[in-house]
């Protein structure tokens, strides 16, 4: 049976601005904020891999995963399995990360502004802690018509 791959724009309910890779460009180390929500962008299209408890990116075939720089910020890198702060797991309405859950997703210092950061910080219950899970819709299937060949009978 293959592995279900529904995406989802992951937005904050602090703001309503959804994860997004900035720059629309992903390489290791780039970091991922909040933006407004486009037209199925996929630098904002997000998967939850259960087999490896990380965030993935449909973004470069899912291949970067969500990850916590030396900083704190969040970024996206390959996958590393010896990477704790790339394990996250989906709690209701909260981001945690699988290794220690007392530690969340958190927009950092509350910001409300496009571009804000998203950061690792330990969980309070605050508004910036928790976030939506809006799946993204496939494309409109268009089924072809059956045409049928017009008739060769004559009429008498």
């Amino acid at each position: 049976m293959a592995e279900e791959r529904q995406y989802y724009y992951i937005r904050s309910k602090l703001s309503g601005y959804v994860l997004d890779i900035s720059g629309n460009v992903a390489y290791p180390g780039c970091e991922v904020g909040l933006w407004i929500q486009g037209d199925r962008k996929s630098n904002q299209m997000w998967r939850f891999d259960a087999e490896t408890k990380t965030i993935r990116s449909e973004q470069a075939n899912d291949y970067y995963v969500l990850d916590i720089n030396d900083n704190d910020n969040l970024v996206v890198n390959g996958y590393d399995p010896s990477k704790t702060d790339q394990k996250w797991q989906r709690f209701d309405d909260k981001l945690l990360n699988v290794v220690d859950p007392r530690f969340c997703l958190d927009v950092n210092e509350s910001d409300e502004a496009k571009g804000a950061k998203v950061i690792k910080y330990a969980f309070y219950g605050t508004e910036n802690q928790f976030w939506e899970f809006e799946p993204v819709t496939p494309y409109p299937h268009v089924e072809e018509k059956s045409v049928s060949p017009p008739s060769t009978s004559t009429l008498e």
